[in-house]
């Protein structure tokens, strides 16, 4: 593998590591906000509307906070994609890297040998098996591989920047909120129609999950991956927020709207 191979796996690892560490507040922020309208709701029976409201301000503010930088970071792992030694340039000038998956450039990883097959026919079994192993990594791939570019466009340039375009488009929702909300809330370009709600960045995420999973297989071939029982990678998953999430977000709200936990 050359050098510039391995700084494109190094680059998909460093980009992969960014959005796994940054979309850890989204669940946390999802949680939190629906537990909050919980408890805001709770206290609206039975009580007049001007007695409803936060308690803690400084950490509502702090939860505030955390929902702009989720907006913000994720802008800039979207640059670290696109920007001149991004990965996706990177591709650009290495195009052959996203091309279609021959099952002869397939490694078996090993075929389980039942305690029934015939001696005779084992060298024949094995055979078969791993070819049909072969083949069906190699479909996995060039699936995954049709997300990123049509089938005409692999191994090209034009593939690539294509590729390109489209992702810039699916999240130019996120360049528009961060740049005209997010990060210049106190200037004359401030734009509330920028904003985009938990529920509507979640497509914002799709996008980029959509693309570093395809990336990830097609790139990185992890065998071992597509061998599993479900042949689902826990890519995103594993790196996810590892905390209780709900129990945490059940504090946060318990102190923004009641002043302290209900566990004190």
């Amino acid at each position: 593998m050359s050098e510039q191979r391995d700084e494109i796996l190094e680059k998909l690892g460093e980009v992969i590591g960014f959005y796994s560490a940054t979309k850890r507040r989204y669940s946390l922020l999802l949680v939190t906000s629906k537990s909050v309208s919980g408890l805001l709701a709770q206290h609206q029976e039975g009580k007049s509307s001007q007695n409803v409201g936060i308690k803690n301000d400084a950490v509502y503010q702090l939860v505030c906070d955390s929902f702009d930088m989720l907006v913000i970071d994720l802008l800039s792992v979207r640059q670290a994609l696109i920007k001149d030694g991004g990965l996706l340039c990177l591709l650009k000038k290495n195009p052959d890297r996203l091309r279609r998956c021959e099952a002869s450039e397939i490694e078996t990883v090993g075929v389980h040998i039942g305690s029934l097959v015939d001696v005779e026919d084992l060298e024949r079994f094995v055979a078969e098996a791993e070819d049909r192993q072969r083949k069906q990594i190699a479909q996995k791939i060039n699936s995954a591989l049709e997300l990123l570019v049509p089938s005409g466009e692999s191994g090209t340039k034009e593939g690539v920047e294509a590729l390109i375009k489209r992702f810039i488009k699916e999240t130019e929702p996120l360049e528009r909120d961060r740049n005209r909300f997010r990060a210049h809330r106190y200037e004359q370009n401030f734009n509330k129609q920028s904003f985009q709600p938990l529920s509507t960045l979640k497509a914002q995420l799709d996008a980029f999950e959509r693309l570093l999973g395809a990336l990830h297989i097609v790139l990185e071939r992890p065998i071992d991956d597509f061998v599993d029982e479900d042949g689902e990678s826990l890519l995103f998953e594993e790196r996810m927020f590892v905390a209780d999430i709900q129990g945490t977000a059940e504090d946060l709200a318990d102190i923004i709207v009641n002043g302290r936990t209900s566990k004190q």
